[in-house]
């Protein structure tokens, strides 16, 4: 893994809740009287004490979650403007660098500067942590997980634009049914006890995002912090991945051991079953020679996905190639990219029709839907059922219930066929 790398698995900052309480007050005093010293001149002091807070409930939060934890936030002044994500947080840009330069210079957060990658136009934005300085007060001060809380998502389902902005809508019946449904599932949700290795972890929130004007387009569930628990090239700091976490018993819902099912290869195998095809493979992702071998399977994956999400080769091979950038596939920046996209091509050649069509959102849509169903049966049984898009993690004396449900919700949605569980 290369240097920058190592800061790709991160959250971007979010509006979080914390009880105002004697250890957390204390804590914020000490911060300010730090602020103020080095800025006596600092005027909304109010203002700057809430955003401190926010910075140190992420920063806490992401500690708790035992992941390699990095928050992103945005230094560009256009990200603070009115409609944008930090704006609507209440957060001022002045405000933010003047609390985050402090705790970076102080030792109490590290972290790298927003960079671009050479080979396109890509980049990421700023990331920080805590360091084992800020962890050692959050500990002295008595925080626990009790105390915090990510805010809870209004609306918790969102339309946005071609920019990713979020717009308004005017409301369906359809719309109302989503969110009374997102709202249920959160509800529940937000009663569940989340432990990685006995550690109590946060309360957090689904929300449906839905893109480019059209409730037909995305609709999948972000914003939980279990969507960033990795498996491939992401550990926590006991050095376990998420599978190695439900495997051995180390995540838990309401004290049980979990287990985690996922459809595999989703969106290609959807792909055939659309065209009335079966797939004739055990590994949608295994192109069983053309130069590319197992190893290659992450790689061919994310190209698969690059096909299926564009409009034209150029495209497809930008948005590969930003990926590879990355680090975690650093050892293919060599590939022959082309080559790629032909076998992979030639190896799918009964659906390949479905390519460079920028089919990707509008099979979201429907890998969402048979989400929210199979959730909401859980909901309503009262069973803890977490939701990673096309995977699901719940106690393991429900695994059968699970699997069977997979597939029932499955055909519901997609009319016939029989998906690859695992």
């Amino acid at each position: 893994m290369s240097a920058k790398s190592k800061y790709l698995d991160s959250r971007l900052l979010k509006p979080m809740r914390i009880s105002d309480c004697t250890e957390v007050e204390s804590l914020c005093n000490f911060f300010m009287q730090v602020i103020q010293s080095e800025h006596p001149k600092m005027r909304k002091i109010p203002e700057t004490r809430e955003n401190l807070l926010m910075v140190l409930a992420n920063l806490f939060y992401a500690d708790l979650l035992e992941v390699d934890p990095y928050i992103a936030y945005h230094r560009n002044s256009n990200r603070f403007s009115p409609g944008y994500r930090f704006y609507k947080m209440g957060l001022s840009r002045t405000r933010l660098i003047r609390i985050t330069d402090m705790l970076d210079s102080r030792g109490y957060t590290s972290g790298s500067k927003g960079y671009k990658f050479e080979d396109s136009g890509y980049g990421v934005i700023t990331r920080m942590r805590a360091t084992e300085k800020l962890c050692g007060l959050f500990d002295r001060c008595g925080w626990r997980a009790s105390m915090i809380a990510s805010e809870r998502p209004k609306p918790s389902v969102i339309l946005r634009d071609d920019d990713k902005k979020e717009i308004t809508f005017e409301e369906t019946e359809e719309s109302n049914r989503m969110r009374r449904v997102a709202d249920g599932i959160n509800d529940f949700l937000s009663t569940v006890e989340i432990r990685i290795n006995n550690k109590l972890q946060p309360v957090d929130y689904y929300q449906r995002k839905f893109n480019r004007r059209s409730f037909d387009l995305g609709g999948r569930w972000y914003g939980h912090w279990i969507l960033g628990l990795k498996n491939r090239g992401h550990q926590t700091r006991h050095g376990s991945t998420r599978k190695t976490l439900v495997e051995s018993g180390l995540l838990t819902l309401n004290g049980e051991a979990v287990v985690e099912l996922d459809y595999h290869a989703m969106h290609l195998v959807m792909m055939y079953h659309l065209h009335d095809l079966q797939p004739l493979f055990s590994n949608g992702y295994d192109l069983g020679g053309s130069g590319f071998d197992k190893r290659h399977i992450p790689l061919v994956k994310l190209a698969t996905m690059c096909l299926v999400n564009n409009n034209s080769i150029p495209a497809a091979r930008r948005a590969l190639q930003a990926e590879i950038n990355k680090g975690n596939l650093a050892n293919f920046r060599n590939t022959n990219l082309n080559l790629l996209f032909d076998a992979i091509t030639q190896r799918h050649s009964r659906v390949s029709d479905m390519f460079l069509r920028e089919l990707g959102l509008g099979m979201q849509k429907k890998d969402s839907d048979i989400a929210e169903r199979i959730m909401w049966h859980f909901t309503q049984r009262q069973v803890p059922c977490l939701c990673l898009h096309d995977s699901f993690i719940v106690p393991r004396r429900f695994e059968q219930e699970l699997h069977d449900l997979m597939v029932t919700k499955y055909q519901e949605v997609i009319g016939c066929g029989v998906p690859m569980i695992h």
